[in-house]
């Protein structure tokens, strides 16, 4: 589960999630921006996108930060199931300035719209909606 939560001075947010939420979001952003110059005069906002994916993938390669978190699991939980489980799952995570954050949902408003129109106009395109 992708968990977004203010930093510690309350100037940005914290995106955070396992693996597979990281790279979900990544690869639909990829999806929904499309290829180089495919919109033309969007081009310095998708560069924009851009970094902002390179860092959501340096965190999910755990060079930002890395957090465990409880999922449920107890030594009852385990001896019940006769598996081995860990207790705790990893989360990576990665600080965004709010002004960034901002920009960068607004410019994939722009960006899904377009992605409508050009591409995929089904409401249920899985880059839209998530998975």
């Amino acid at each position: 589960m992708l968990t977004i939560k203010p930093t510690e001075n309350l100037t940005g947010l914290t995106v955070s999630g396992d693996y597979w939420n990281l790279d979900d979001i990544i690869h639909a952003i990829y999806e929904v921006i499309g290829e180089e110059k495919r919109y033309f005069h969007y081009e310095g906002v998708r560069q924009r996108l851009l970094s902002f994916c390179l860092k959501m993938r340096q965190a999910s390669k755990g060079e930002h930060q890395i957090d465990f978190v409880p999922n449920g699991m107890n030594k009852e939980t385990k001896k019940k199931m006769n598996a081995i489980i860990p207790e705790r799952n990893i989360y990576y995570g990665v600080n965004f300035l709010l002004p960034e954050l901002v920009f960068a949902a607004l410019a994939l408003n722009d960006f899904i719209s377009l992605y409508k129109q050009t591409i995929n106009n089904s409401e249920w395109s899985i880059a839209v909606t998530g998975s």
